[in-house]
């Protein structure tokens, strides 16, 4: 039984680094171009940011041409105030897709999006953000093919990477202090514990009791069988959150 909470602990520390060492949750709108997740993860767009200038000019979706604005307001052609300006390949039409007074962010399953209201007969700009650490950045458009006036595009880019407590952001000079996640220090303290454990117990088995080979390693049946007791703690782990199996362990 000891062996087998052993086996589970390992396992729920194991499950406590990868949920705490990724994104959580929604991530909240904080200011313009910039959210912060439940667990403190943050991703910001502002390096993208060309002022009174769209960022990205004639993103096409085949029918229609694009500027795209991320952060402030521009002003092109017949399009003023705008983060969003479309423009029929003919150049017969434009319209406003939107400005800055409906911004927010948006986590639907394993994607981001950034949003943009306040367009002309309430267009929308719907940006799906996508994580490429080597990409400066690149915007691609799709029109509203999947809900009526609601412009869909991606951008892809390093600035699209959300960034753990911390960290430093792309390309940025300014220095910030490490802030660790719990769950890293609990590996970080774990993974310490056993690097002295070993030594130590190998140096005690080696000269102390003169073991050989294998048997130098300390509770080496206990190691051996580690996988096996990590299974039987996932399975016992699940049993008690689920209610199923029954039976004793």
């Amino acid at each position: 039984m000891a062996q087998l909470r052993l086996g589970s602990l390992f396992l729920l520390l194991i499950a406590v680094w990868y949920i705490d060492a990724q994104p959580t949750g929604q991530c909240t709108l904080t200011e313009t171009c910039k959210c912060k997740y439940d667990n403190d993860y943050t991703i910001d767009l502002t390096p993208l940011d060309s002022f009174d200038s769209p960022r990205f000019t004639a993103v096409s979706d085949g029918e229609y041409n694009y500027d795209v604005g991320l952060c402030s307001l521009f002003s092109i052609q017949t399009c003023s105030q705008v983060t969003v300006c479309q423009e029929s390949t003919d150049g017969q039409w434009e319209f406003k897709v939107s400005d800055l007074s409906a911004s927010s962010f948006s986590v639907e399953g394993a994607d981001v999006y950034y949003n943009m209201g306040g367009g002309d007969e309430n267009r929308k700009a719907k940006i799906k953000l996508v994580c490429e650490e080597n990409n400066e950045g690149a915007m691609e458009g799709f029109g509203d093919k999947a809900i009526g006036l609601t412009y869909d595009f991606t951008l892809s880019s390093k600035y699209a990477c959300p960034l753990a407590p911390g960290d430093t952001p792309p390309d940025s000079d300014v220095k910030v202090s490490i802030s660790l996640s719990v769950g890293s220090i609990l590996l970080i303290i774990v993974f310490a514990v056993l690097i002295i454990y070993f030594v130590l117990g190998i140096l005690i088995m080696k000269f102390g009791r003169h073991a050989e080979g294998k048997e130098v390693i300390p509770q080496s049946v206990f190691w051996t069988a580690l996988p096996g007791l990590v299974k039987d703690g996932g399975s016992f782990i699940y049993r008690k959150t689920c209610g199923r199996g029954g039976g004793g362990g």
